[in-house]
């Protein structure tokens, strides 16, 4: 009886792992038809994915980038913060309207990124939901 209750959840559990396996796929599937469908309305379509990083979609074209390797003390704004960077990283890089629309240099785009990046993790790293004078003052040396 023991090994007859084994087996059941051993069946169990891999028909877990199996449709565990086949919602990941579904989830893949569904989520590139997701970012297909955005990129026929928006020019750009930034995906970010906490400490796995980000990914840009544009016109077929998928960048990945990498996260910074922190210890979190708190996400709080991080997702603003990340938005205020690319800001800031367009601003910085004198990107104009024009340019978006004619499109932009994988150079220009992981510059611009990485800005983003560099805000959100710093922000990440406090217990504050911006980023500090400090870091500012510092980053407008670079």
């Amino acid at each position: 009886a023991v090994a007859a209750s084994f087996k059941k959840v051993a069946d169990r559990e891999n028909c877990i792992d199996a449709v565990c396996v086949i919602l990941c796929g579904v989830f893949l599937q569904l989520k590139k038809r997701v970012f297909e469908f955005v990129s026929l309305i928006l020019l750009y379509f930034i995906y970010t994915q906490g400490e796995q990083g980000a990914k840009l979609f544009s016109k077929g074209v998928e960048l990945n980038f990498h996260a910074k390797s922190i210890i979190p003390k708190s996400t709080i704004g991080a997702g603003d913060n990340f938005n205020a960077g690319i800001v800031f990283g367009l601003l910085r890089e004198n990107i104009t309207r024009e340019d978006l629309i004619n499109g932009l240099s994988e150079e220009q785009w992981r510059k611009i990124v990485q800005v983003a990046i560099d805000f959100s993790s710093e922000v990440c790293t406090t217990l504050d939901n911006y980023v500090s004078v400090d870091f500012a003052k510092n980053y407008l040396k670079v």
